[in-house]
């Protein structure tokens, strides 16, 4: 699905202009360091209550968060 492509794809972008850590993120929204792992992967797909907490999280509108807009 392109949304879930282009979701791993920002994550995996935004972690690194933000020089994050898999933990550093994990911790800041509550999850574990694998389920983020998951979602960079592509493995998983987080529920819209954690896209909206990775979103607040990262600085990032959830449009920006699933590659739907550029501006974030």
């Amino acid at each position: 699905m392109l949304v879930e492509f282009k979701f791993k794809e920002q994550l995996a972008k935004i972690k690194k202009e933000q020089s994050l850590t898999i933990s550093q993120i994990a911790d800041g929204i509550g999850v574990s360091s694998r389920t983020v792992d998951y979602y960079l992967f592509g493995d998983k797909k987080p529920s819209i209550t954690t896209l909206i907490k990775l979103a607040d999280f990262l600085n990032c509108s959830l449009d920006y968060l699933v590659g739907r807009t550029v501006d974030k």
